[in-house]
């Protein structure tokens, strides 16, 4: 539930790239009532094993759909007297919590508000609280996409301008 309130408070987690007809690229915003959160479980002896096997997916995010974010839940086997246990509610001090987001969606600055606001959803075991006047990513996109860029891109011609792009 954590997980979900998160991804119900940052639209940019539940935001679809694609490209329209006319080759142009296309950012929506996913309707937070029709999103499907995706949780998934696995039981594992070896972290690297499920990490890299869990990471080399091709179906690992479909950016076009909106599938930006996944949380998996990797619980260490347990064998206790010969019997394997299993309960997907409880975590030992032997699970991890392994988060896979697209780079399209997510940086290093943005590492910080996540835990923050996935650690207040759990303390408050409900929704997040919504701040309506805070910049979204769509804000920042339209803002760059209004900045003239001219001098940017002047400097980087001349940066470039001797540059062996063959070497």
């Amino acid at each position: 539930r954590s997980f979900q309130h998160v991804i119900l408070k940052h639209s940019i987690l539940r935001t679809a790239l694609y490209f329209d007809r006319n080759g142009t690229i296309i950012q929506e915003c996913l309707d937070p009532n029709f999103i499907s959160i995706n949780i998934d479980i696995h039981e594992f002896r070896s972290i690297d094993a499920i990490t890299n096997e869990i990471l080399n997916r091709d179906d690992l995010f479909d950016v076009a759909k909106g599938h930006v974010i996944n949380c998996h839940i990797l619980h260490q086997s347990r064998i206790k007297d010969h019997l394997s246990f299993h309960n997907d509610d409880l975590l030992t001090k032997d699970d991890f919590i392994l988060f896979t987001i697209h780079h399209a969606v997510f940086d290093e600055t943005s590492i910080s508000t996540f835990i923050r606001d996935l650690s207040l959803a759990y303390q408050i075991d409900g929704p997040l609280p919504q701040n309506t006047n805070s910049l979204q990513y769509i804000d920042y996109s339209i803002h760059e996409r209004l900045t003239d860029m001219t001098s940017s891109r002047n400097f980087w011609q001349s940066q470039l301008e001797n540059y062996n792009f063959e070497q």
